[in-house]
């Protein structure tokens, strides 16, 4: 899920008459973003198991950080965030039919900045740089676990 603005909005789902007895549940890190729309993973847990979790981050020089960092920072910062929302990692397991069946992978849910910038700015020189990110951090994660599946999803 993108753009997700707080817990009570996935309570509010999941609680929902349709989907109460499906067993859903979520995983929602805060980011860094001033905007609190964040990626998110909703799930049933009789089918899915979450190992672990955790968020990429990395520092670049401040002309190449979010638009939302330039604002918020010390004028005299010379680094920020790469990313507003940051991307949500999750090392899962989905259950098959009988024990023996599973698959464990990671996916990583993504929402890079958006081509649309309300105040004219460029983002098209961040969103490559997101995405070369991400792509060095899966080439990363390949080279020390090579049979591990990695699945990335969300707003490219």
């Amino acid at each position: 899920m993108q753009e997700v603005e707080n817990t009570k909005v996935l309570d509010d789902l999941i609680n929902r008459p349709e989907l109460k007895s499906l067993g859903y549940q979520y995983v929602l890190l805060p980011t860094t973003g001033h905007r609190s729309i964040n990626p998110a993973l909703l799930y049933r847990s009789d089918r899915v198991k979450i190992n672990h979790t955790s968020q990429l981050q990395t520092q670049v020089p401040i002309d190449d950080a979010v638009h939302d960092a330039r604002r918020m920072t010390d004028p005299s910062a010379t680094t920020g965030p790469l990313f507003s929302r940051e991307p949500l990692v999750l090392d899962l397991t989905v259950k098959g039919d009988t024990d023996a069946e599973h698959a464990d992978f990671t996916l990583v849910v993504n929402h890079l900045i958006s081509k649309f910038s309300p105040r004219g700015e460029p983002t098209d020189p961040i969103r490559v740089n997101q995405a070369k990110f991400l792509n060095d951090w899966i080439t990363n994660q390949r080279a020390a676990a090579p049979n591990r599946e990695i699945v990335v999803i969300g707003d490219m």
